[in-house]
């Protein structure tokens, strides 16, 4: 017989008999002593600090544990349900995998209730749609409803705002701005680079440029105080004021950016020594702006 001494703590032997005193055991008759360890599941957790922006979601699972060793997670599954009654993630699809995915494309206005999955190593599952440990509230988020901004030009036209009018004054035939004229001269008006409040052309984009003007006789010279309206200083009978501009008040589109002006019929230079040109632009959404330019004429 071998003895196992371990287990043996007196021998005593009695005539011819052998008694045997035991204080201690083994493995078949100690209850759980030498048995293999329980295998714990893993405790999946969705971090509080998920952010929704726009229909974008970004979420973190890293607080979820493996409760045996401590050791990473071997798989965190993602789910979203639009049914907030679900208490499982049983017959959800996936939609997402890893720590912290970024899910996409989620619905305005709708709400979602998320779930985590996750796995350990030994192939244990936890799944939750809590936020944390503790046993909160499902994990519910409402996506935003973002108003598209409406585009300039569909907007009412009483959202508009005047049109920014640009007046230009060259040397007829030429781009060369001037400022001032001379008895004689001939010039171009245009209103190129006048636009609404989208940044588009009057005359190209349903809008017209419409010109006039005034002439008259400064004492000292200076054209900086126009006269009053009626005031004999005015020079109406070719010069301004009397449509004299050809053809008078044309509006002007895209295929006529500019309209002339020839002082050479207004000669008499002692009838005046000041022009004024208005312009005023109005665009298509009915809105006008005026401009005016001054020349001393020399």
């Amino acid at each position: 017989m071998k003895l196992n001494i371990s287990a043996f703590s007196t021998i005593v032997i009695t005539g011819a008999s052998l008694v045997m005193l035991t204080t201690g055991c083994d493995s078949n008759c100690c209850g759980e002593v030498g048995k293999a360890a329980v295998n714990k599941t893993p405790v999946a957790v969705i971090s509080p600090n998920y952010s929704l922006n726009g229909n974008t979601l970004t979420i973190n699972g890293s607080r979820s544990q493996d409760e045996e060793d401590g050791t990473s997670l071997a798989k965190y599954e993602w789910f979203l349900t639009e049914d907030l009654t679900k208490t499982d993630c049983t017959g959800l699809p996936v939609k997402a995998t890893g720590v912290q995915p970024v899910i996409t494309g989620l619905e305005a206005g709708k709400q979602y209730q998320i779930f985590l999955k996750v796995t350990d190593k030994d192939g244990n599952v936890d799944c939750t749609s809590t936020g944390d440990i503790t046993g909160e509230k499902p994990v519910v988020i409402t996506v935003p409803v973002v108003e598209q901004p409406i585009a300039c030009e569909d907007k009412p036209a009483n959202e508009h705002a005047d049109p920014t009018p640009v007046l230009n004054v060259y040397i007829q035939g030429t781009t060369n701005p001037v400022d001032t004229f001379t008895y004689g001269g001939k010039y171009s008006l245009s209103c190129v680079g006048s636009h609404d409040d989208c940044n588009t052309s009057i005359p190209e984009n349903g809008g017209e440029c419409n010109f006039n003007g005034s002439s008259w006789k400064s004492a000292d010279g200076t054209c900086q105080n126009k006269p009053a309206p009626g005031d004999n200083s005015f020079y109406i009978e070719n010069c301004q004021l009397d449509g004299r501009f050809k053809p008078a008040n044309t509006p002007i589109t895209a295929s006529n950016m500019n309209i002339d002006l020839n002082l050479t019929t207004c000669s008499n230079q002692n009838r005046f020594n000041c022009v004024e040109i208005d312009m005023t632009v109005t665009d298509k959404y009915g809105h006008s702006s005026t401009t005016v330019k001054r020349f001393k004429v020399q």
